[in-house]
């Protein structure tokens, strides 16, 4: 009831009418059976072989009306149910689809939608079967009150030996469908992480034990629960052919003269009842695999309605032109995946136009955190943000970000250029694509790059291209270095982060790379989440460097959550 009554709420009319088309094909093979008794009874087939056509039109058409009107709404309800969680995850702020975790969002967003789906292509079936069921029992309770008697109770006795297997079947399925997140969750790291596990054989041993176990738990559960839901249908089959012997042999003295027509009339509706039976026994697995799966996308969405931060659109005015932005003791604290907590901050800091500032500091330092927080993708615990001397808020974040162009140390990379999209577009991109030495290898035409597939260092040179198309104020570069061997390091150094600083740009790099630290206007370096001193050895002045060093005070205590 709750799948239908999901249908139902996507679409009442189309539901409506599947439902109503199933069933009166379902009661016109009821009435086929009568007309086929009364031709066996009366041997008349000519006077009744327009009933037998009309039947068998009206079958027809009920199950075209029925299955059309159903591909309509399934199709529509992969569409309505993908489009509205990718919304909610769109507006959801980005650390808590982080934790989350994406395998989760992706197992939902396929596997349970998918088997949604498919249950309600299965919905006409269940209702013509449900119905030829309700019409073969009252065609029975008109020929005999004593045969429909008997058909009650061996039914009754059926649905609830059913009942009680298939209530430990739907506890395994739910099982087997938890499980499935851990095992998308494996499957990532297979593909994602197939050069460090060909790297590392106890690594990769782990995840393969872990895929073994993973993928034994779900065979067993899903096992179990189709082992219980044929073992209900084996029972339901024999109770079946009981109820055929007990018409057959038991009934016939309670029948009295009429008992040959009653008889030949019951076994036949029986008989067309099996079919159906069988199809509402078969049913129930698929139902209760799409009732586990509306339930888990409604936890879903139940979920990110509560995460999700409403942020009006930019208002319609010229973007100000990029002065400053300003930190007060801003500070962020989150649980790392081993379970500790960090904290980063307090931070005062001041970025000003035409800014070269590099990030420097040790591996969890907090360095990416604090890139996030200044492009506000994630949103500070505590403190102030401003930006053009204006408060950071909920009414003018989205303006905030549009100030920004980032690669980040784990960019996606898409084919398609940031719009609008044209000759000079194309132009632009072919001059920087020449300077990065990639205009061997690809193209870009009509806003679009012609081949992605590339080595890491060349596709970072390519996210590098998108963000400088984007020519946006500010520029974030998350160890864009890192990947690229010393040719490329000096032209992102030496040529590519002056040029851009030459435009007024203000830009923040997070490297490494201290023997490039010369280039800075200034240098911060990230400790446990703080500012702190910048070690001397961090700086290599050269003649030309401007080197101004930005240091903090180190008094105030240590946050932690």
């Amino acid at each position: 009831m709750h799948l239908i009554t999901f249908f139902f709420r996507l679409s009442p009319l189309r539901m409506t009418l599947a439902i109503v088309a199933g069933a009166l094909s379902g009661l016109t093979n009821v009435l086929f059976i009568a007309v086929l008794a009364q031709v066996l009874r009366d041997n008349s087939s000519g006077s009744v072989a327009w009933k037998f056509f009309g039947l068998c039109a009206a079958m027809l058409v009920g199950r075209l009306v029925s299955e059309r009107a159903l591909i309509h709404l399934s199709q529509n309800t992969v569409y309505e149910l993908r489009m509205q969680l990718c919304r909610q995850i769109i507006k959801v702020p980005l650390r808590d689809v982080e934790t989350l975790g994406s395998h989760k969002l992706l197992a939902t967003l396929t596997d349970d939608v998918n088997t949604l789906t498919n249950a309600g292509m299965a919905i006409p079936a269940f209702c013509t079967s449900l119905a030829i069921v309700t019409g073969c029992l009252a065609y029975c309770l008109t020929l005999s009150p004593v045969v429909f008697g008997a058909v009650i109770i061996v039914v009754s006795l059926g649905i609830v030996t059913y009942k009680l297997i298939a209530r430990t079947a739907a506890m395994y399925l739910k099982l087997a469908r938890e499980g499935q997140d851990t095992l998308m969750a494996h499957f990532r790291t297979l593909i994602n992480g197939g050069k460090e596990l060909r790297l590392h054989l106890p690594r990769r041993l782990r995840l393969l034990s872990a895929l073994e176990v993973t993928g034994r738990t779900l065979h067993r559960y899903s096992r179990q629960a189709t082992f219980r839901y044929a073992w209900a249908g084996t029972g339901s089959a024999t109770l079946y052919f009981l109820l055929i012997a007990v018409l057959v042999f038991v009934l016939p003295n309670q029948l009295g003269a009429a008992k040959g027509s009653i008889l030949t009339g019951a076994v036949l509706a029986l008989l067309a009842m099996r079919g159906s039976v069988e199809t509402l026994v078969g049913f129930t697995p698929h139902l209760m695999r799409a009732e586990v799966a509306l339930k888990k996308i409604e936890r879903l969405g139940t979920s990110l309605a509560k995460l999700i931060v409403v942020e009006p659109p930019p208002p319609n005015l010229p973007q100000p032109a990029f002065a400053s932005i300003d930190w007060s003791g801003v500070t962020y604290s989150y649980v790392r995946d081993d379970g500790t907590s960090f904290t980063l901050g307090p931070i005062d800091l001041q970025l000003r136009a035409g800014e070269l500032v590099i990030v420097s500091g040790g591996n969890g330092s907090g360095k990416t955190t604090m890139g996030k927080l200044l492009t506000a993708l994630y949103l500070p615990d505590a403190g102030d943000v401003r930006l053009n001397g204006v408060t950071v808020s909920d009414a003018n974040r989205e303006l905030f970000r549009s100030y920004f162009s980032a690669v980040f140390s784990d960019y996606h990379l898409e084919a398609e250029l940031p719009p609008p999209h044209g000759p000079e577009l194309d132009r632009r991109a072919t001059a920087i694509l020449a300077t990065l030495q990639l205009d061997a290898k690809v193209r870009v035409e009509q806003g679009r790059i012609s081949d992605i597939d590339l080595s890491q260092g060349q596709r970072k040179r390519l996210a590098l291209l998108v963000a400088l198309l984007e020519d946006r104020p500010v520029y974030l570069f998350d160890e864009w270095a890192a990947d690229q061997d010393s040719t490329f390091r000096r032209l992102f150094y030496h040529d590519i982060l002056p040029d851009l600083k030459a435009r007024g740009k203000t830009l923040v790099v997070i490297s490494h790379d201290e023997q490039y630290y010369d280039v800075a206007d200034r240098v911060i370096y990230l400790n446990e989440g703080r500012i702190r001193p910048v070690r001397p050895s961090a700086i290599a002045p050269r003649p030309r460097a401007t080197a101004l060093v930005d240091v903090l005070s180190d008094t105030a205590p240590q946050h932690a959550r």
